[in-house]
């Protein structure tokens, strides 16, 4: 029965991963060659090891079925994390969507040639400013906190980009808060939320409640870097172009892992050595 259960779990909660690489090596022109060669070899060697995972399953002795049963409860919970990267802007959204703010926080993420504002930024910013108006942002004073240093290279920022498109949708200059040391998605959490606090703090409010707008794939991984800064906010999620979608969920699996990788570690050899005596003790 343990045979059974990892050999359906398995590519069940993988198929979602390789999917979105399978995608990826669908999407976009010739510049990105490279990555959709990766993303095709990944995919494909992908679906061959759990191909030779669920024949061992099923077919093997028990030291083989042991040692595919631990790498099979290793891939169920990289799939388990990786559903959580897809499924968290859903599930949050459905949690108090209709909550006021008193400030809006914008990420930032990498710049176009030029310091140009790229898609997946604009993507946040239009969100950014649709939540600003919903709640009055005009006649309530509310601001807009842009966050975002410049690259190695460039003689913009991140938040002074996106500042001026804000500026050119309309949103008057002196609501828009620039916050342009952060370069991480923790400095822009804290950066940008010490910011607000001082607005809010100069306007008589002691605890703002606090709008941090990102893109989907990115909301997973902000809410759980907030919460372990004990910052008081609600993460909006903005839209992510349906060709960078796929690439950018399985980028920010790989920094999830990355970040905690003793603690994934740790729980995969638990799941494997569960699922090692599960497949030997069943036979």
């Amino acid at each position: 029965m343990a045979r059974l259960v990892l050999a359906v779990a398995a590519p069940l909660l993988l198929s979602p991963l390789v999917a979105c690489l399978l995608l990826d090596a669908l999407a976009g022109g010739r510049h990105r060659r490279q990555q959709r060669t990766r993303s095709l070899l990944g995919a494909g060697s992908s679906v061959a090891a759990l191909a030779l995972l669920v024949a061992a399953l099923l077919l093997g002795g028990r030291a083989l079925a042991g040692v595919a049963g631990a790498v099979a409860a290793a891939a169920v919970w990289v799939g388990a994390v990786f559903l959580t990267v897809l499924a968290h802007p859903w599930t949050a959204a459905r949690r108090r969507a209709d909550e006021l703010a008193d400030v809006v926080v914008v990420l930032g993420t990498k710049l176009g040639p030029g310091g140009r504002v790229p898609p997946l930024l604009a993507h946040r910013l239009e969100r950014a400013v649709a939540l600003w108006r919903a709640v009055d942002g005009p006649a309530r004073g509310v601001p807009l906190v842009v966050t975002g240093a410049a690259v190695p290279g460039s003689h913009t920022s991140e938040a002074a980009a996106m500042a001026r498109h804000l500026v050119a949708q309309g949103v008057p200059s002196g609501c828009v808060l620039v916050e342009d040391h952060a370069t991480t998605t923790e400095e822009n959490l804290r950066l940008g939320s010490r910011l607000a606090s001082e607005r809010a703090t100069a306007s008589g409010s002691a605890a703002p409640r606090v709008a941090v707008v990102t893109n989907t794939f990115h909301t997973f991984r902000t809410a759980r870097t907030a919460a372990r800064l004990h910052l008081r906010c609600r993460v909006r999620a903005a839209p992510t172009p349906w060709d960078l979608l796929p690439a950018a969920s399985v980028r920010e699996l790989s920094i999830l892992l990355g970040e905690r990788l003793p603690v994934h570690v740790l729980v995969g050899a638990v799941l494997a050595a569960l699922a090692v005596l599960a497949t030997t003790w069943s036979g």
